[in-house]
C-alpha cells in the first residue's frame, strides 16, 4: 500500500478543520437565531401577558414589566411574596384549594381570577398555570401566564344587568333580526309570555303579525311595516290576539337596533297591555252617550205634556242609541198601592228599525214568566246574547223564533221601589255582546 506524503495529509487536515469551523459556525448562528427567537417571543409576551414564575410554596420568583404594571406593584414588592399580596377575597377557599391540587398534580390549571392591585382596583384575569416537570415527572416550579379580562367582563356583567332588567320589565319586550326574510322574533321576555299566553319556544322564529289572527284589516300594520322599512321608530296602538283567543290592546313602540355600520339590523318592540285602559275610554263613552240620551229624552219630555208623545220620544232616542231592532216600553198599573194583586201591563211605545216588523199583536208573558219575574224583582239590566241559550227563557223559544229575535235588553223602571215599568230592547239581525251601563231610568205614569 502506499504511504500518504506530508502534503496530502497536511491538506486533509486542512480541509478537515474547515469543515469543522462551518458546522460549529453554522451552529453558532442557528444557537443565535434560537435565541434571539425566544427573545422576541419573550417580548411579545411581555406586552400582552402578565407573566410570574413561582416556587413550590407560591412564593413569586420572577414577575414581568406587564404584572408590575397591572398590579401597581414594582417587582421588588412582588418579589418572594405569594399571590394572596393580590387576592380580593372574592373567590372562596375551595377555587384556590383545586387550582393547588390541579398544579401540584403536574397538570395545567385554567381559569377566570378577580385580582386587586395595589391601591385597591379590581381586574379580572384569564389566568393558565403551568407546572415545570423534573425528569420523574414532579414539578419544581410553576410558570403563571394571565390576560387583563377585565373590559371583557365589565361588559358582560353590562350585558347581564340589561339581560334582568328585561327579563324583569312588566312591558313585552320583544327583539326581532329584521336581517332574516320574516323579520322573525328572536327574543321574548316573561313580561311578553304573560301577556300573549305564549312561551318563548312557541314565538322564537315566527313574525309577529301571528298575535293579530285573522284580524288583519288594520291600518296599523301599513305603518309598522313602513318603519321596518325605513329602519325607523314608530308607535302605534294594534288590536292582538292571546293565545286563548281574547283580544287585547297592544301600544306597541318599535326602535331599529343599528350595527356599528350603521345598518340596522334587528328591532326592539315595548309593548304595553292598555286593554283595560281602552275598556275605560269605552265606558265613558257609554256613559256620556248615556248622559247626552237622558238629557235629550228630559229635554223633548219638558217640551211636552202628552203622555204618548213622552213615551214615543224615551223609545225612540232609547232605540237610537242602543242601535236596537225594537225598543218597548210597558206601563204597569195598580188599582191600588198596597195590592198584592197581579198589576196591568201595556205597552205604551214601540220603536223599530228599519226592515223590522212590529210585534204589538204578539201576547208576550212578561209578568207571568220566570224571566219576566227575574225582571221585574232587581234593578240592574239584564242582557242575554243568545236568547235560545237562556234556561230561564226555553219556553220562549218558539215565540222568539216568530219575532225573530236573537239577542235581548231587559230593563225594570220604578219609583219608591215599586215597578212601574219595562223596557225592552230587541237585536234581531245578529247576536250581540250587550256589556250596557245598568239603567235606572224612573217613569211617572
Amino acid at each position: 500500500m502506499a504511504k500518504a506524503s506530508k502534503g496530502d495529509l497536511s491538506t486533509y487536515r486542512k480541509k478537515r478543520t474547515n469543515s469543522s469551523n462551518r458546522a460549529a459556525a453554522k451552529a453558532g448562528n442557528k444557537l443565535q437565531e434560537t435565541l434571539h427567537e425566544l427573545a422576541f417571543q419573550k417580548f411579545a409576551l411581555d406586552q400582552a401577558a402578565i407573566v410570574a414564575v413561582t416556587d413550590l410554596d407560591g412564593k413569586i420568583t420572577y414577575a414581568n414589566s406587564k404584572f408590575c404594571e397591572v398590579s401597581g406593584y414594582s417587582q421588588n414588592e412582588l418579589s418572594g411574596k405569594n399571590h394572596r399580596i393580590i387576592n380580593s377575597s372574592y373567590h372562596p377557599p375551595d377555587f384556590f384549594a383545586e387550582m393547588w391540587n390541579t398544579i401540584s398534580s403536574g397538570k395545567v390549571w385554567r381559569g377566570e381570577i378577580r385580582n386587586k392591585t395595589k391601591d385597591g382596583t379590581l381586574y379580572w384575569t384569564d389566568s393558565t398555570i403551568v407546572p415545570l416537570l423534573d425528569d420523574h415527572g414532579k414539578p419544581i416550579k410553576y410558570l403563571s401566564i394571565r390576560f387583563d379580562i377585565s373590559d371583557r367582563k365589565k361588559f358582560e356583567e353590562t350585558l347581564r344587568l340589561q339581560e334582568r332588567a328585561i327579563a324583569s320589565s312588566h312591558n313585552g319586550i320583544v327583539i326581532t333580526d329584521c336581517r332574516l326574510p320574516n323579520n322573525e322574533v328572536v327574543y321574548v321576555n316573561s313580561a311578553f309570555e304573560k301577556i300573549t299566553g305564549y312561551i318563548s319556544s312557541e314565538v322564537i322564529g315566527k313574525n309577529c303579525r301571528f298575535l293579530q289572527g285573522t284580524d288583519v284589516f288594520q291600518p296599523e300594520k301599513d305603518i309598522l311595516r313602513n318603519a321596518i322599512n325605513k329602519g325607523e321608530s314608530c308607535s302605534v296602538v294594534i288590536r292582538n290576539y292571546r293565545k286563548d283567543g281574547s283580544l287585547f290592546w297592544n301600544e306597541l313602540n318599535i326602535s331599529p337596533i343599528f350595527d356599528e355600520m350603521g345598518r340596522a339590523t334587528h328591532f326592539i318592540g315595548i309593548q304595553t297591555d292598555i286593554t283595560a285602559r281602552k275598556e275605560a275610554e269605552k265606558d265613558l263613552k257609554r256613559q256620556m252617550s248615556l248622559t247626552v240620551l237622558l238629557n235629550r229624552i228630559t229635554d223633548e219630555i219638558r217640551q211636552s205634556l202628552d203622555i204618548e208623545s213622552i213615551f214615543q220620544t224615551a223609545a225612540h232616542q232609547i232605540q237610537l242609541a242602543f242601535r236596537a231592532s225594537r225598543c218597548l216600553i210597558y206601563k204597569l198599573d195598580y188599582e191600588d198601592q198596597n195590592s198584592v194583586l197581579e198589576p196591568q201591563i201595556s205597552l205604551m211605545s214601540e220603536q223599530l228599525a228599519d226592515k223590522i216588523f212590529s210585534v204589538k199583536d204578539f201576547e208576550l208573558p212578561l209578568l207571568n214568566s220566570a224571566f219576566g219575574k227575574r225582571v221585574s224583582n232587581q234593578d240592574q239590566a239584564i242582557s242575554i246574547t243568545n236568547v235560545y241559550a237562556e234556561e230561564d227563557l226555553g219556553d220562549l223559544g218558539e215565540l222568539f223564533y216568530r219575532m225573530q229575535l236573537r239577542s235581548l235588553l231587559a230593563i225594570r223602571t220604578s219609583s219608591h221601589g215599586l215597578t212601574n215599568g219595562l223596557i225592552l230592547l230587541h237585536h234581531c239581525n245578529s247576536f250581540h255582546e250587550l256589556n250596557l251601563i245598568i239603567l235606572f231610568i224612573q217613569m211617572w205614569i
